[in-house]
């Protein structure tokens, strides 16, 4: 008797301790802000703004999005329990269903867009509400990488049933003839998806986030991490932090296009986050002259304006652009070759250029001097409206100091009046 009354008293307080366990669980869980989406960036800002750091070593052009602009936008957490806090989030669905608690197993919307090829390929199934993001890039070193977890509502009970949603990252460019997925398990070829990480499938990369129910309130009020991680995040699972990366040629061009799809059917979301500045240029830094010697010299194939000269650690470009006597306007012949010369220049984006204008022997020192500066000055601002940044550019005038032929035939002197490019 006496003992029933104790594991009563037991049962009793046990339950009180894991309601006030809970209750104060809800607290700090609370105290923590679910995610919070916002869709007020443009898909370039979303590249320059979100993904690329301010040292990222990368240039970006050309910004492409496909599919619905509702599956697409940047988030933040003060979580600790996601696996990436911030930065840009791509579903199959609607973003603003990412955002916790966990409340439904089965959270979905079909938007009915277009599937995508290269997926398609990858997973050898039709896809569709595909989404992808798409950009041309420049790195300064042999390697990029970036940050990214895929998370999905059809964990766990859709694993190996055939509606593996899928998502890759392909580039394609110097190196890679056709696109190529980097989003792969660590250490293996194989695409991560919810067939190939999953609680028994490369359980180690595998986050589980379970219901935000009363059911699973005690496993909560003791494991604190899950009941954040379910506060935050409607997705049933998801990977831990994982680094997408690839080998790359400094200074060429290359496309990454970030895609992500239902597969199977299109009931259920899956989406990825892609870590706030985390692209970058972060392999080994290679010469810069070596690397862009080669295609000055297919430049100079296709002109007859430009010859090159290596000086130590610079190039200097000769060039015939010419001016008339006591004039420094650039005359038109010139645009089209300094046009292909401002891409290449521009392609090398973390290179600089010396003008340097010079004259022929007649007229003052004085004089030559203003006036070669003005030559020199009318090159550096075609190069300004073709889009090659102030910063990376200064000019000066040489006068007369410099010439090339030192005779006075008039053959010389129009060959002297000239700009030339210094790199470095």
């Amino acid at each position: 008797m006496h003992c029933g009354i104790i594991l009563k008293k037991m049962y009793s307080t046990y339950k009180v301790a894991v309601v006030l366990l809970y209750f104060l669980f809800c607290i700090f869980i609370k105290g923590n802000a679910q995610i919070i989406i916002e869709q007020d960036k443009t898909p370039e800002a979303l590249v320059k703004e979100i993904l690329l750091g301010s040292r990222s070593g990368i240039k970006v052009t050309e910004v492409k999005f496909t599919g619905n602009p509702i599956s697409i936008g940047t988030y933040y957490t003060f979580s600790k329990e996601m696996p990436i806090s911030k930065g840009i989030v791509l579903t199959t669905g609607r973003v603003e269903d990412v955002d916790g608690p966990n409340e439904s197993p089965n959270t979905g919307s079909a938007i009915f867009t277009l599937g995508n090829k290269n997926l398609q390929m990858l997973t050898k199934s039709k896809t569709a509400d595909a989404v992808t993001l798409q950009f041309t890039f420049y790195p300064n070193t042999n390697r990029i990488s970036f940050y990214y977890s895929f998370a999905s509502e059809e964990y766990p009970e859709y694993v190996k049933k055939g509606v593996n949603d899928a998502f890759a990252f392909f580039i394609s460019g110097t190196g890679y003839e056709n696109p190529t997925n980097i989003a792969l398990v660590p250490g293996t070829n194989v695409y991560v998806s919810i067939d190939n990480i999953n609680e028994n499938t490369n359980a180690e990369f595998y986050l589980e986030n379970k219901q935000w129910n009363n059911a699973n309130k005690p496993f909560f009020a003791s494991n604190l991490a899950h009941g954040e991680r379910s506060y935050n995040c409607e997705f049933d699972g998801m990977t831990i932090k994982l680094e997408a990366s690839a080998e790359v040629v400094p200074f060429q061009p290359y496309v990454l296009t970030l895609a992500i799809a239902d597969v199977g059917d299109n009931l259920f979301d899956s989406g990825v986050f892609i870590q706030k500045e985390s692209l970058k240029s972060n392999g080994d830094t290679l010469a810069y002259l070596h690397l862009i010697q080669k295609d000055i010299a297919e430049l100079m194939d296709t002109s007859n304006i430009f010859s090159l000269k290596k000086e130590k650690d610079t190039i200097k470009i000769v060039s015939n652009i010419q001016f008339a006597f006591n004039s420094h306007e650039l005359d038109k012949e010139y645009y089209e070759p300094l046009i292909a010369f401002c891409k290449l220049f521009n392609q090398y984006f973390e290179l600089k250029i010396k003008l340097l204008g010079h004259s022929d022997d007649v007229g003052s020192e004085e004089y030559n001097m203003q006036l070669s500066a003005k030559r020199a000055e009318a090159v550096y601002e075609f190069l300004l409206k073709q889009g090659v940044d102030k910063n990376r550019m200064e000019y000066i005038g040489k006068g007369n100091l410099e010439p090339i032929y030192k005779d006075t035939t008039e053959h010389s002197r129009i060959l002297n009046r000239r700009v030339e490019f210094v790199l470095f």
